[in-house]
């Protein structure tokens, strides 16, 4: 019963918190790119939207520390788009 009921309060305090974040547009067409692209440079999404190369790289960087992305791989300069990130634009209607 106790294991039910803490389960329960796990998903509630979850719905509060994916509530609770809320990103800025840049940071939410960031996400938008790599839903549409399967992993991505930096440079490629200040390209699509007009942005400094910079402010592609901080987005990305706070969005990798938040959990939305995944960071680069071996390497590789890439990120891509990480399960929070798909369920942030899905709840918002942004990802199908």
């Amino acid at each position: 019963r106790l294991k039910a009921e803490n389960a329960g309060l796990k998903e509630e305090l979850a719905q509060f918190i994916n509530n609770w974040e809320t990103l800025d547009w840049d940071a939410v067409r960031t996400l938008v790119y790599l839903s549409q692209h399967e992993r991505a440079h930096a440079h490629e999404i200040a390209g699509a939207y007009q942005i400094h190369i910079q402010i592609a790289e901080s987005y990305l960087s706070y969005l990798a520390q938040g959990g939305f992305v995944h960071a680069p791989l071996n390497g590789e300069p890439r990120y891509g788009l990480a399960l929070k990130g798909r369920r942030y634009l899905r709840e918002r209607g942004l990802h199908k």
